[in-house]
């Protein structure tokens, strides 16, 4: 399973890179439709570590918020990104600030999942005895569309667990 996931570590970080290059050449379909591609593979991981059927997006994103695993603010940021992505699919025109808020919302999403595994991670640790339950965006969403660049550049050594810090 870790193996796994630190393959779809590694192919978000690629496909992060892409939508920021898809972002600075103005090219903001493409970027929201692999802000939708990324969101699959995070929620897939929670389906995965959560023990859930995987039905379809709309599906799984709803069933991680019935099961606990992700919040309300989560879940509509998930919603959000998801539904971004699915209108670029169907060829509505996308807007740079439609690509911004999407690209915000996939990495504040991104970064809380890293930050509550950290924390679950942490916490097993001090008290192997007590399992805990992930509440996954209970802060919210956080929209600050300057200030992407160097913090998704170690988002995958983040998730694997090999570096101590963690994002602001």
């Amino acid at each position: 399973m870790a193996d796994r996931e630190n393959h779809i570590w590694g192919t978000i970080r690629v496909q992060l890179s892409d939508v920021q290059n898809y972002l600075l050449n103005g090219q903001y379909k493409e970027a929201v439709i692999l802000d939708k591609e990324i969101l699959e593979l995070l929620v897939r991981m929670q389906i995965d570590k959560a023990l859930m059927v995987s039905t379809n997006l709309e599906g799984d994103i709803n069933q991680l918020f019935e099961g606990r695993v992700i919040s309300a603010q989560a879940r509509d940021a998930y919603h959000g990104i998801r539904a971004f992505g699915e209108l670029a699919e169907l060829g509505k025109e996308t807007s740079a600030q439609d690509a911004n808020d999407s690209f915000s919302m996939l990495r504040d999403a991104l970064s809380s999942y890293v930050d509550e595994s950290q924390g679950a991670r942490e916490r097993r640790a001090s008290n192997p005895q007590q399992e805990s339950s992930p509440s996954y965006g209970e802060e919210g969403i956080r929209i600050n569309p300057n200030s992407y660049g160097e913090e998704l550049r170690d988002f995958g050594q983040k998730a694997m667990g090999t570096e101590e810090h963690i994002l602001p």
